[in-house]
């Protein structure tokens, strides 16, 4: 880790106003939701947390361009004239964009939970807002290193639009996957569904764990033991993502820095 590189790199993000303008937005975002619903339906609405995934936008306005705009503007081969190789850049990368965007959003968890506690503080089941909040901060950590990943293979601000891509690519392996192949008239038509709507499914799957890697802690609120599989996944995402990211760079014609 090198701490120069991540100081720097939230300061790319707090010295851009349309990054803080971004993040506010997000943080307020639940919070005007609860308080509309509370004023229009007179209750508090049952699901009073946010789901797990609602952590990808704080990664995405932190870690926007934030190797690609080096890469962009020449900075990164400055970077690595000096005794700091690609390994330490990338995962300094990634522990700056995590960390951030894990404060940002448990500044939206702890404004949740503040307005839950003033409202109808008998509603909390805390075990479930324990996990929940370590499901967040998870997201922020998987996802961070699957976004350094897009970052590292195009320039600018370029990343957000291979997210969009995997995101569009989910949905539609999604709306793929919900096809039911015996409401299809017998014929090649079925046949083609009974072979695709499997792979989709599959592929739906990965794209969900790669656009939001966590451990579900889910079965912890049932007293059932975690999933082995969940852990492994979650760890091989982390591995695995940041890796090639390194790797990617190290292709790169950089004069400095190389592993």
């Amino acid at each position: 880790m090198n701490w120069a590189i991540i100081k720097n790199t939230w300061h790319m993000c707090l010295a851009s106003k349309l990054r803080q303008a971004v993040l506010l937005l997000f943080i307020l975002t639940p919070l005007v939701k609860t308080t509309m619903e509370l004023c229009v339906d007179k209750t508090f609405p049952t699901d009073y947390l946010s789901k797990s995934d609602s952590m990808v936008p704080f990664v995405l306005a932190v870690g926007s361009g934030c190797i690609g705009a080096q890469l962009n503007d020449g900075t990164l081969s400055l970077v690595l004239s000096r005794p700091v190789k690609i390994s330490s850049y990338a995962l300094s990368k990634w522990m700056a964009v995590a960390i951030a965007a894990s404060v940002a959003g448990m500044t939206q968890f702890a404004a949740e939970i503040i307005v839950a506690l003033a409202r109808t503080p008998y509603s909390i089941d805390w075990a479930f807002v324990l996990t929940n909040g370590a499901e967040r901060l998870m997201v922020c950590f998987g996802f961070a290193a699957v976004f350094m990943f897009f970052s590292s293979l195009v320039s600018g601000s370029k990343d957000l639009a291979i997210y969009l891509v995997c995101m569009i690519a989910a949905t539609i392996c999604q709306w793929i996957s919900q096809i039911r192949p015996e409401s299809i008239p017998a014929g090649p038509g079925r046949i083609a569904a009974a072979l695709l709507v499997p792979t989709f499914s599959v592929l739906h799957e990965i794209l969900k764990a790669l656009l939001a890697p966590l451990i579900s802690l889910e079965p912890l609120l049932n007293h059932s033991a975690i999933s082995f599989s969940s852990i492994t996944t979650y760890f091989a995402i982390i591995c695995v993502f940041i890796s090639v990211c390194i790797y990617s760079l190290n292709r790169r014609e950089l004069p400095y820095g190389a592993d």
